[in-house]
């Protein structure tokens, strides 16, 4: 079990297998020959990195008086020939990976190039989550293999992955289940299925009946279709952040929920997007969407408040007379 932080709210993300997992794959003797073979390769060329032969091209004195454990991992990235003011940048910004295994971080950047990972995307990913390079051996392949074969295209994992490296720690098995469930959503059209995981990451991870519960506001309230949904980031959002500025669009006669098609009297309305609704600033949707000033809306949200407030306030005050009186 892993405890990561994703700005600054602490996930809990599950990568374990079964015993009787691993206990087949190490049964099998071609997976053993590889690791094995693959483990010896890496401590070779972990062995032979020169801890002070560093032949950058500026002065990097000043950066390993500051860090001077950063010898060896700092030859690791010059022997793939990543860009030296990127990898330093990388290495001020996170410290810790110079204290990482030079032998396992060389066989994850292998890894990730062999999984057509530019140079550029792969600095750009340790650079997002740096413990990427701490992964076990084959670890990072046998996860792009699972969403691979959930049936997501290669070019769509690498520019996923690129954003979202976190991700690569999502429970194999999980996946497999939140992404077909997805696909029911989506109605088997793989381009939706796409667009909301890209938009959506954490519908990978977090609680998927909070996921169910605003598509079905989506949905069945607001008549959104899916590809409008796969286009916006709503199901990664609070229900009441999308209540809220539904419910004023409605008041301010932006938004006229369209009927059913069985309705008599179906209602054709050109309705801002999903994407504009819930993606942007106070300030933008008040001015852009609901062509109001910025103030009414935040007066807006204060009567909500409000309201919610007092409801909150006699609920409790119900419960208590009803505990009284028993």
């Amino acid at each position: 079990m892993r405890k990561l932080f994703l700005s600054g709210i602490p996930v809990i993300l599950f990568k374990q297998l079964s015993k009787v997992n691993r206990s087949n794959e190490l049964k099998s003797l071609n997976s053993s020959v590889c690791f094995n073979k693959k483990a010896l390769l890496c401590s070779v060329v972990a062995e032979n990195i020169p801890e002070k032969k560093i032949n950058f091209k500026f002065d990097t004195k000043p950066f390993l008086k500051k860090y001077p454990q950063a010898n060896k991992i700092l030859n690791v990235f010059q022997n793939f020939n990543f860009n030296e003011h990127f990898i330093v940048q990388i290495i001020e910004e996170k410290p810790e990976i110079i204290h990482f295994d030079p032998a396992i971080v060389v066989s994850n950047i292998k890894d990730l190039m062999n999984l057509g990972f530019e140079t550029r995307s792969v600095l750009e990913m340790i650079k997002k989550f740096p413990h990427l390079l701490e992964f076990e051996s084959n670890e990072i392949i046998n996860t792009f293999e699972t969403w691979r074969s959930c049936g997501l295209h290669e070019r769509f994992l690498r520019d996923f992955f690129r954003e979202h490296p976190l991700l690569f720690t999502a429970n194999n098995e999980e996946v497999k289940i939140r992404i077909k469930r997805i696909r029911y959503f989506m109605i088997e059209k793989i381009n939706r299925i796409t667009s909301i995981i890209f938009n959506n990451p954490s519908i990978m991870y977090g609680n998927w009946n909070d996921v169910e519960e605003r598509f079905a506001y989506l949905y069945s309230t607001m008549r959104v279709l899916e590809k409008d949904i796969s286009q916006s980031s709503a199901l990664s959002l609070p229900l009441a952040h999308i209540k809220l500025r539904y419910n004023f669009l409605e008041k301010c006669g932006v938004y006229v929920t369209p009927r059913k098609k069985e309705e008599k009297g179906f209602i054709l309305h050109k309705n801002p997007p999903l994407s504009e609704i819930v993606d942007t600033s106070d300030d933008v949707f008040a001015i852009n969407v609901a062509k109001v000033s910025p103030e009414e809306f935040q007066v807006f949200k204060k009567l909500v408040r409000y309201e919610e407030k007092v409801e909150s306030e006699d609920l409790d005050d119900a419960c208590t007379s009803e505990f009284n009186i028993a």
